[in-house]
């Protein structure tokens, strides 16, 4: 086994020995309760986890242990939701999502003299990486951004894709702040969609639309939420590259394996995002 296949089962846990399943479909709270795609369900405190369909169609796998669990439903732009798994059991659930009417904080720059740079890692690397398997739907890979004393003002995400198996993907882009030393909560309202349909190289993605500035650290993440093809391979499905021993970055790695799991920090590695900003 080659390092790029143990660094993979690294930030990977099987998905196996798991029989039993909920399904349902997720619906706006609306007069029009139009269906919601690509909404985050997981079992809270466990690396179990789905993603709504196109259609809001979900089968979410769960054992036996997790039957006293919760399970939250989220996606940005609306309130979670949580239900008792046992109170979803042998029917199809109809899952009504309300909007989040929370407006966050707007920073204006105003500054004219500043400078444009990009802040991440730069890696291209196709042997060191980190992703997900043929199951890729939920978790998230991503970097820490270190933002200095000004506030930064992003102008676009780039990021290196290792290798895609699929004949496309689509990504969820994420900003969240930090607490504790860990990604904590949303700092962006806005739910942006990233489709991917190249093997391998470096996507680049205009944000100057969305007025993203950022006074703290954030991190920015990536989450396959859809995926159309099938990926032959069971566990080389969709990499992103990574940079390694970088002792003195401030760009780790961020992850969870699915949107109810604890969040994992590397510090001696650093995924190839940056974004470009005028600082």
């Amino acid at each position: 086994m080659n390092r790029r296949l143990v660094l993979f089962f690294l930030l990977m846990l099987p998905f196996s020995a798991i029989a039993q399943t909920v399904k349902g479909k997720v619906y706006t709270e609306s007069t029009v309760q139009d269906p919601l795609a690509f909404v985050n369900i997981g079992i809270i405190g466990t690396t179990v986890g789905t993603v709504s369909d196109e259609e809001g169609y979900f089968t979410l796998p769960f054992r036996k242990e997790h039957l006293n669990k919760q399970v939250r439903f989220s996606i940005i732009g609306y309130k979670s939701k949580e239900y008792k798994l046992d109170n979803l059991l042998n029917q199809f659930n109809e899952i009504k999502m309300e909007k989040d009417t929370v407006q966050l904080n707007k920073i204006v720059v105003t500054d004219f003299r500043l400078k444009k740079k990009d802040k991440g890692t730069k890696t291209s690397s196709k042997r060191i990486v980190t992703g997900w398997n043929r199951y890729i739907l939920g978790g998230e890979r991503g970097i820490r951004i270190k933002v200095g004393s000004k506030p930064i003002s992003v102008k676009s995400l780039h990021f290196h894709v290792a290798n895609n198996g699929f004949k496309k993907v689509l990504l969820r882009l994420h900003f969240r702040n930090f607490k504790d030393g860990v990604p904590f909560r949303h700092v962006v309202n806005s739910d942006i969609i990233i489709p991917v349909n190249i093997k391998s190289g470096w996507v680049n993605v205009d944000l100057e639309e969305y007025d993203l500035v950022f006074e703290e650290d954030v991190a920015v993440t990536l989450q396959p939420v859809h995926r159309t093809g099938e990926c032959l391979e069971q566990e080389n499905c969709f990499h992103l590259s990574l940079g390694m021993f970088r002792i003195f970055s401030p760009n780790w790695l961020v992850y969870k394996i699915s949107s109810e799991a604890d969040w994992e920090i590397k510090k001696i590695y650093s995924p190839g995002i940056y974004l470009s900003v005028y600082e």
